[in-house]
């Protein structure tokens, strides 16, 4: 009986897992959501705090680039000179206009500066996307695959409670020991267990990827 219930298992979960995961599954539940890796990763690239803070790094550094090999602002000022009380208004007056002229070379090296910084930036976007979006696709096929095993599982639960069933029938009416009964309660209970171990992990994943796509827990 315990070898049949165990190769019910094997099957079932060989069954599932040849279905690929065409959808994403629930940690809490067994039953598929309708959400594709595609759709997933989309929403990470629009959602994720770490790639959306690397672009606007990235932007800021493209924006003040131009800026950067550019002369300064030139200085313009109004002098009114001091005349004794009594004299009017009527004094000297003079205004200066005066420009900072950095020494030769400065400017084009402060350019390509910051060209480079644009491109560090560039880069470094490119790596918080490539890494999120990696992490994205490995939390998603965790949560995928454990909930396929739970599944499994599940359905070799009912299967085995079935079994423990049929095994108390028959012993209360001597048709069978108890030995039997007893090896099938302890495989109940080990799977019970193993059930409560992997919607652990379940869960742990699905809050991985909550994380990862900036969603509530």
């Amino acid at each position: 009986m315990i070898q049949r219930v165990t190769c019910w298992f094997v099957l079932t979960l060989a069954l599932v897992l040849a279905m690929g995961p065409a959808a994403l599954v629930s940690a809490q539940t067994s039953a598929p959501d309708t959400l594709a890796l595609e759709t997933v990763v989309e929403e990470a690239l629009r959602s994720n705090p770490e790639i959306a803070q690397a672009r606007a790094l990235w932007r800021a550094a493209e924006a003040a680039a131009p800026a950067a090999g550019a002369l300064e602002d030139p200085t313009l000022e109004f002098m009114l000179d001091r005349q004794p009380i009594g004299a009017g208004m009527d004094g000297e007056k003079s205004v200066s206009l005066t420009q900072m002229i950095p020494f030769p070379g400065k400017l084009g090296l402060m350019t390509k500066e910051a060209r480079r910084e644009v491109e560090s930036s560039r880069e470094m976007a490119r790596v918080m996307v490539r890494r999120v979006v990696s992490e994205v696709k490995a939390a998603y096929f965790d949560v995928f695959m454990l909930g396929s095993q739970i599944a499994a599982m599940r359905e070799s639960r009912s299967a085995l409670d079935d079994a423990v069933a049929g095994a108390r029938a028959r012993y209360e009416t001597g048709e069978a020991g108890q030995q039997e009964l007893l090896l099938l309660q302890v495989e109940l209970s080990a799977l019970d267990g193993e059930i409560a171990r992997m919607e652990a992990m379940a869960r742990s994943s699905r809050a991985t990827l909550n994380l990862l796509l900036a969603r509530d827990a």
